[in-house]
């Protein structure tokens, strides 16, 4: 019987040039409110508290983006975790990608949950922190941008939690832009510019970075990604609800949805 839990939106992205197919599972705001046996009595009652606070939340995000709930979604945000897991063993892409807002807070639980699940994942992934995380949580984010090559393309992880990057971070982006050889981003927040500008407006400024921000960074960052051809598409979430759009002519962002209420997207790359 089909898991009505599991929402699946199926994404293409065209690299010419390159040979084969490359799948991968995006997944993104997670938000987990964990607890376990260390835990203290107020560290449970926290999780108990947040995941009904989420509970009412991702319903409402769900009615806002026109999407699928029901009793399949009413679980808890450890429980969907596990389920989004189990689906990436199943499905065994070449890459999970996990775009930001894992976790609910930096808190021990949680990290000691997240850790063990990634951990004991038999593929590859690549996990960014989202705004609701710190900068670094070791052996799984850092803060400076990580590399994960494929064959003719790289996949890009970059720390943009703070509506901005790092100096570090356009560093490098400026280098492969220098080598350019095809890039997929991934950031946590998405980005607004002329062409997306209104499709993004549906939402509040706080959940994107805008191509005229007055971070000069946050604009640089935009425009970078923006105009060189080098960077192909944007893998990010945020927003708690799907969108496929273009911020440069045939360059496109696709915004994972909520994956407490089993949300994925399925990625193709392949070559024209």
């Amino acid at each position: 019987m089909e898991d009505r839990f599991y929402q699946i939106y199926e994404n293409e992205i065209l690299i010419p040039g390159i040979e084969g197919e490359t799948r991968l599972m995006h997944i993104s705001d997670t938000h987990i409110c964990a607890h376990d046996g260390d835990s203290s009595e107020e560290e449970v009652r926290w999780a108990f508290e947040k995941d009904a606070y989420w509970m009412f939340q991702k319903k409402e995000f769900a009615r806002m983006a026109g999407e699928y709930f029901s009793k399949e979604q009413e679980i808890s945000t450890v429980s969907a975790f596990r389920k989004l897991m189990k689906l990436a063993e199943k499905t065994e892409p070449d890459l999970l990608v996990l775009s930001g807002d894992n976790l609910e807070i930096m808190h021990p639980a949680g990290e000691r949950f997240l850790k063990a699940q990634l951990d004991s994942y038999s593929g590859r992934y690549l996990c960014i922190p989202g705004n609701h995380e710190d900068e670094t949580l070791e052996g799984i984010w850092q803060t400076d941008p990580v590399i994960v090559p494929f064959r003719g393309f790289s996949i890009v992880g970059i720390d943009d939690r703070l509506k901005t990057v790092s100096d570090r971070t356009l560093v490098v982006l400026k280098e492969l832009a220098e080598k350019a050889e095809p890039v997929i981003i991934v950031t946590h927040i998405p980005v607004s510019t002329d062409l997306n500008r209104e499709a993004m407006s549906i939402f509040d400024s706080y959940f994107y970075i805008d191509e005229a921000s007055s971070d000069s960074n946050a604009r640089e960052f935009v425009r970078l990604i923006k105009e060189n051809d080098c960077f192909r598409a944007v893998l990010c979430g945020h927003v708690h609800g799907y969108s496929k759009t273009e911020i440069a002519p045939g360059k496109y962002q696709i915004c994972s949805s909520q994956g407490m209420i089993g949300a994925v997207d399925m990625v193709t790359v392949r070559g024209r």
